[in-house]
């Protein structure tokens, strides 16, 4: 990855965990490939941004995929009240991260079939 993107992603990780710790909420990235979680864990590692066992900055933080062995995860940053168990819980009976949507034509006749690609 070039330099100029890994300060970008170092930038926005401090953020989310800054914006988590100084406000006291949930925050999260994006869903991330098994690569980019690696590369966040080396730069989070290299730039010292690792201040604990899953923290961030003084931030706690968990990662979440919304089923069991997913391909791609986000990084959730929890507030001070919020330890991960409790969040997954939370997530699991009515979750803040996934959303579920129902995407339908105006009209069938006229529309492509629509793939899992489309909606990501």
């Amino acid at each position: 990855m070039p330099i100029e993107n890994e300060k970008i992603l170092s930038g926005h990780i401090k953020d989310l965990a800054r914006r988590a710790y100084e406000n006291n909420f949930t925050t999260h990235t994006n869903f991330l490939s098994a690569s980019e979680l690696a590369q966040i864990d080396m730069i989070c590692k290299r730039d010292g941004l690792y201040t604990g066992e899953s923290e961030i900055q003084g931030s706690r933080f968990c990662l979440y995929g919304g089923v069991d062995d997913p391909d791609r995860m986000v990084i959730a940053f929890l507030p001070e009240y919020l330890d991960e168990e409790t969040f997954l819980l939370q997530e699991k009976e009515a979750s803040d991260i996934l959303k579920c949507i129902r995407i339908a034509p105006v009209n069938a006749r006229f529309a492509d079939e629509l793939t899992h690609r489309d909606f990501l």
